[in-house]
């Protein structure tokens, strides 16, 4: 098709599209507005309960690491003191500090809701402080499982029931 002096002007006249901004960011609708604050609040008080509970838990990650430590030397001597202070650190002095033998492995049963403690081998937590020679005669598997238990109660026991 010959190119006329018509269309050749037409198309210089052609411009872009131009679209309009039909659904512009801003100003919100005052329901957005109320929607995003109270997201934002509730992301901040999700990130604080967050970070409360990671404080409150650092005597845990803190035991976990000694048992870690005294699992990795076979150290089951370690094992009594550890629970006890980890059990001072949670309840405080007044349930925990004057608890020794059958008492303290019933506190551990019932705070960690793990039955063991009162059978073989977690009786052996409240003979190891006054007999440390019974160590040598406590097996390999009987160490594995006390390891296990004190690791079970650090991270599941609960407070106390009144």
């Amino acid at each position: 098709m010959p190119e006329t002096p018509d269309s050749a002007a037409s198309l210089d006249q052609l411009n872009d599209i131009v679209v309009d901004n039909l659904f512009a960011v801003l100003p919100l609708a005052p329901g957005a507005i109320f929607l995003l604050v109270l997201l934002a609040v509730f992301t901040l008080v999700c990130m604080l309960r967050a970070w409360r509970r990671y404080r409150h838990n650092a005597y845990r990650r803190v035991g976990l690491n000694e048992l870690r430590q005294a699992r990795a030397q076979l150290n089951i001597a370690a094992l009594p003191v550890l629970m006890k202070r980890i059990a001072l650190t949670a309840y405080g002095t007044k349930p925990v500090a004057d608890l020794s033998g059958a008492e303290w492995l019933k506190f551990l049963s019932q705070t960690g809701n793990i039955s063991q403690f009162t059978m073989s081998p977690g009786t052996v937590l409240c003979e190891l402080p006054y007999k440390p020679e019974i160590e040598k005669h406590v097996s390999e598997t009987d160490k594995a499982l006390l390891f296990e238990l004190c690791k079970k109660w650090i991270l599941g026991h609960k407070e106390l029931s009144p």
